[in-house]
């Protein structure tokens, strides 16, 4: 493959993506039943994945890019986007889908929630430095606006999930609007234990040398 071949298949692979991103926030956009196959959305996940990791590190645990662990983080991210798909699926058959697909419905918001969430912890890591500022000189603490980048990417996500999904698991397996947001709400409960344990696990576990 020559250069200008390259060039041109980053451009057309770029041009779908836009596309695709553009198209799951339309109204009437459905992107798992219109233009994208399991390919498509396996490597639209894949380059959420990447941007979001950077970011996340970046603005939620503060590491520059030679810091990050890549791998580590791409492997807890795919196994909880698989096990969420999992359980997405279980949720579809149980609660009335007439066509299969919910675990592919799940790769395709969950990595795009994730993004999302990940560029608005970039946002919340400067508000939350502006209010630091502001409280410390005015209180002389910062310490209640330093988790600020975490909720700001807990709440985009699920907001992401909770208002994309269902349209997704209307057009993908044909659930009603009540069955599509019944498996969403249990979807989002799980999403959201596990990403409280995620963020907060640790402030429940003995410091360095205490025994538990």
């Amino acid at each position: 493959m020559n250069l200008f071949d390259a060039l041109t298949f980053t451009k057309d692979y770029l041009d779908d993506e836009v596309r695709a991103f553009k198209a799951f926030f339309r109204a009437d956009g459905a992107i798992v039943e219109v233009d994208r196959d399991d390919r498509q959305i396996v490597t639209s996940a894949v380059l959420y994945l990447v941007i979001g990791v950077t970011l996340q590190d970046s603005y939620i645990s503060g590491l520059k890019i030679d810091q990050i662990g890549w791998l580590d983080r791409a492997l807890g991210q795919i196994v909880f986007w698989v096990s969420t798909a999992l359980f997405v699926q279980l949720l579809a058959n149980l609660i009335g889908a007439k066509r299969g697909g919910a675990m592919l419905v799940a790769l395709a918001v969950v990595p795009m929630a994730f993004l999302c969430g990940a560029y608005a912890a970039s946002i919340g890591y400067f508000v939350s430095y502006t209010a630091r500022t502001v409280a410390y000189n005015f209180y002389g603490s910062d310490e209640r606006f330093t988790t600020l980048a975490n909720w700001f990417n807990l709440a985009t996500q699920l907001f992401i999930i909770g208002r994309y999904m269902p349209r997704e698991l209307r057009s993908r397996c044909l659930q009603t609007p009540r069955q599509s947001c019944a498996t969403v709400a249990f979807a989002l409960l799980f999403i959201l234990f596990v990403d409280l344990v995620a963020m907060l696990g640790s402030n429940f576990l003995p410091d360095d040398g205490v025994k538990a």
